[in-house]
């Protein structure tokens, strides 16, 4: 997604649940258009690389859209237990 027009970063979230390591994807982008400039027309379609797809043992094939209406958070890519700047606790 690097280098696409309106593309703004992820968060890659993961957990462990019956054994299965499971990984969620939240790409931020500028606008609806730019989702579009990505994924093509059908933006409801999951856009999976080969080389990620074959890695998988299973993955959605179709995504949600939604609006960030609220933003919290700071020290993006720190370790929630390593204290930051702000927070020398």
């Amino acid at each position: 997604m690097e280098g696409f027009p309106g593309y703004r970063g992820c968060y890659l979230l993961h957990r462990e649940e019956d054994g299965q390591a499971h990984i969620q994807v939240l790409s931020l982008w500028n606008s609806p258009a730019a989702v579009e400039g990505f994924a093509g027309t059908d933006a409801l379609t999951a856009v999976v690389s080969p080389a990620v797809a074959d890695l998988m043992t299973d993955y959605d094939t179709q995504v949600r859209h939604e609006a960030v209406v609220l933003q919290t958070v700071t020290g993006h890519g720190q370790d929630p237990a390593t204290p930051t700047q702000e927070d020398p606790s």
